[in-house]
């Protein structure tokens, strides 16, 4: 039962919204006193597969529940995305390739111990003087191969 007012608000506003799920946080956020202090980043490393041209041939390779959405991150690709300053990655796929996400797994290992790779990049670029990441850091990070 939900007794807060705002809150009440907040599921009257979603709870007939397509994927509420994936835009709740950010709206609320954004609706919040906190609005100021927010990165405008999702930090996010994404590599789309018209990159390198045209992303039919991506799409056709690796078949019709691929169209449309990023690159899988494979084992040879993943050291690009681990040296990424980006908190998140998209996107892993453990039936093409489940040696990339032990990878994942054992890079993230590292850093819930504490530990922060030498290759990693920082994400100096998030800062609140540059909350766009644009002039120091690109939005993406091209795949090396």
């Amino acid at each position: 039962m939900v007794t807060d007012s705002r809150a009440a608000l907040w599921m009257r506003v979603f709870e007939s919204r397509f994927l509420s799920d994936e835009s709740f946080v950010q709206t609320v956020l954004m609706n919040s006193p906190f609005n100021s202090t927010l990165v405008n980043h999702n930090m996010r490393y994404i590599y789309w597969p018209h990159y390198d041209g045209d992303p039919s041939h991506y799409w056709a390779r690796m078949g019709y529940s691929f169209i449309g959405g990023p690159q899988v991150i494979n084992s040879s690709s993943a050291p690009s995305v681990f040296r990424s300053p980006y908190m998140f990655a998209r996107k892993f796929e453990p039936a093409v390739d489940s040696a990339a996400v032990r990878l994942w797994d054992d890079w993230m290992g590292l850093k819930l111990r504490g530990a922060r790779p030498p290759e990693q990049e920082p994400l100096g670029g998030a800062s609140y003087a540059n909350a766009q990441m644009d002039s120091e850091t690109p939005l993406e990070r091209p795949i090396t191969r």
